[in-house]
């Protein structure tokens, strides 16, 4: 399985849309826009997620998101509906070195793992996914 993981304020438009569509935050060329998956059976540290916490405009943490920006969420889909892995990602999306040895270094510095992400270069429409859950209490449901 793989994981398309959110929050609140993103949720409600991706399941009013049914779809979920390449990114193209920080992402300028098409061939570089992707819909993003992780092999992460718990979360995906590189989630972007911004808001306000006690009137500070900051990047929250997964205890924020849940806690200040409606919870997290995450969109179930089997493999074969994300096929590319890093490598592949970087290879076809001819994603520069420094661009990608910044996103490796992220991805380091956030406790995440490369090698648990996938991309699906078309966008993702609801008939393929398999379930879309919430973590309650540390238990997606």
């Amino acid at each position: 399985m793989k994981y398309h993981y959110t929050h609140g304020g993103r949720i409600t438009d991706i399941l009013d849309s049914g779809i979920l569509l390449p990114s193209t935050i920080g992402f300028q060329k098409k061939r570089e826009q992707a819909v993003w998956f992780s092999t992460n059976p718990f979360w995906e540290h590189t989630v972007g997620m911004y808001g306000y916490d006690h009137g500070v405009y900051k990047e929250l943490s997964l205890e924020d998101a849940i806690r200040i920006a409606g919870g997290v969420y995450r969109i179930v889909v089997e493999d074969k509906v994300a096929p590319f892995d890093w490598r592949a990602y970087v290879k076809k999306s001819k994603t520069k070195g420094s661009i990608r040895r910044g996103m490796e270094a992220t991805a380091k510095n956030r406790g995440a793992n490369p090698s648990e992400w996938y991309v699906s270069f078309k966008p993702v429409v609801d008939t393929l996914w398999l379930d879309v859950e919430t973590l309650d209490n540390g238990v997606w449901r």
